[in-house]
């Protein structure tokens, strides 16, 4: 069983006699960015590196202090599971023990990687000392909302990306077939793009990608959702919308796009327009994909009767 008191003591002459005597293990692990520590499970005594307890933003008079509670510093929320994880590495369930849990540092509570194995046993063969690391999860945890972030937006245009609109409106419909009401979807594609970008060139088709998207925020609610599907295709959704307010919405839209202009590349300015499909959300639907395949109907229409419009799937 764990003890009910663990103690942290950041000298390393702690960790040498209570872990390895004689053994330099820990200067090889603090050199690769890792704390050190050990545990005598009789004790209860749980020695730490000095780094560790530094990079981890402790007081310099607390990296001195023998009664660092570690298990007092660890947050509420993940006790339960940490201690869960220790019992079932201490009973032989688990040849390692690894926790991922959120410890008390200066400025608030960092997320940690502790791993560990057993370096002495008893005379029964139970664990007596484990040894291992405390892994500070900060930056990574930093990298993934840095990548998540940029999974979800549109480099060129700050719009929402093909997936994480996918994803928002698949949310919308969970909601709707929860509590009820109406939900729209407007896919606009730019007409003659291909055609725009080989005349005038990428940077004035891209300035016209970015002059779309502001469009297309400035005329929608904040509760309405864009994004960019790829190419010069971009998709919004419209919650609490029937499909007749949903056209009159798309129609502003159309309006707005063709109101505007980019500079072209010799001077003056170019203009371009979009073709519109809206569908409204079926009772007998019970995924997006449909809702996408009748909204894509209704805009290849707009691209057959002539472009620059606005089509709705027939009754």
């Amino acid at each position: 069983m764990p003890p009910r008191t663990l103690l942290v003591d950041a000298d390393p002459a702690a960790l040498t006699s209570l872990a390895h005597p004689g053994g330099d293990w820990w200067a090889a692990l603090e050199a690769a960015g890792d704390g050190a520590w050990a545990w005598d499970l009789d004790s209860g005594l749980m020695a730490c590196s000095r780094c560790w307890l530094q990079d981890c933003g402790f007081a310099g008079e607390d990296r001195g202090a023998a009664g660092l509670l570690w298990r007092e510093r660890i947050h509420p929320d993940d006790r339960e599971a940490v201690a869960a994880e220790i019992a079932a590495f201490c009973a032989g369930e688990r040849d390692t023990f690894r926790s991922e849990h959120r410890l008390a540092a200066a400025g608030g509570y960092r997320p940690v990687l502790m791993r560990g194995a057993v370096l002495r046993r008893s005379a029964a063969g139970l664990p007596a000392v484990l040894a291992g690391t405390f892994t500070d999860l900060s930056g990574y945890r930093r990298l993934e909302e840095t990548v998540r972030q940029l999974s979800a937006s549109d480099p060129l245009t700050g719009l929402r990306t093909r997936r994480a609109f996918l994803e928002a409106a698949e949310g919308e419909r969970r909601r709707v077939r929860r509590h009820g009401g109406a939900l729209s979807l407007i896919l606009a594609d730019l007409d003659g793009f291909r055609r725009f970008n080989d005349a005038f060139g990428p940077q004035t088709g891209d300035a016209a990608l970015c002059r779309v998207a502001r469009c297309l925020e400035a005329t929608l609610r904040k509760t309405d959702t864009v994004g960019r599907l790829g190419g010069g295709e971009f998709a919004v959704l419209l919650p609490a919308t029937e499909g007749a307010r949903a056209g009159m919405v798309a129609e502003s839209l159309r309006q707005a796009i063709a109101d505007s202009s980019v500079p072209g590349p010799g001077g003056g300015s170019v203009r371009i327009t979009a073709s519109f499909g809206v569908a409204c959300l079926a009772a007998q639907e019970d995924g997006v994909a449909e809702l996408l395949r009748r909204t894509g109907a209704a805009l290849c229409d707009a691209k057959r009767l002539g472009r620059n419009r606005v089509c709705r799937p027939a009754p």
